[in-house]
């Protein structure tokens, strides 16, 4: 497994641009996708380590802080917003969906309590995609599109049309 994320191999790639990728699989057509799910998976892992990092400095440095001083009230707010493994694939996904449009450097997302939003430039007034999860079923949320039901992440690779209009109308 850690081989095919270092140099994923030919038939890794296949199948992983077969989930979203609808025309022929040529090996020129394999090759441009190569670097793209390289990238991706390196994002992922390095998104998904300073998370972990993040929370257990976090934790360190409230331990460190209650122990100085025990009076104090704990300063982290706990506002319940929790990124998942599928919203981050969701993101990498419609990264991957929309590179012909668009550089995927201009995208960034934000969770929210309610939703998981993809933004342009970091500007919540460009906000171009939402996901919903929800305990029956995920919804997706393309901006002047509308919102559409799908089984996994992968399928937003389906609605790459939709995404081309809603990314053009608000580079």
């Amino acid at each position: 497994m850690s081989d095919n994320l270092n140099e994923p191999n030919e038939s890794f790639i296949a199948y992983l641009v077969s989930q979203i990728y609808d025309g022929i699989k040529t090996k020129s057509t394999l090759e441009k996708f190569s670097p793209i799910i390289k990238k991706g998976f390196n994002q992922f892992i390095t998104e998904r380590v300073n998370e972990k990092l993040s929370a257990a400095l976090n934790t360190s440095v409230e331990t460190k802080a209650i122990v100085e001083s025990e009076e104090l009230p704990d300063a982290t707010p706990n506002d319940g917003i929790i990124t998942t493994p599928e919203e981050l694939e969701a993101f990498t996904v419609f990264k991957v969906a929309s590179k012909d449009f668009i550089d995927p450097s201009r995208l960034y997302y934000r969770d929210t309590k309610s939703y998981f939003g993809i933004l342009i430039d970091d500007n919540n007034r460009k906000w171009v995609f939402r996901f919903y999860q929800k305990a029956t079923k995920n919804l997706i949320e393309i901006r002047d599109a509308g919102t559409f039901e799908i089984d996994t992440p992968i399928d937003i690779a389906l609605y790459q049309d939709k995404i081309k209009k809603a990314i053009e109308n608000h580079k």
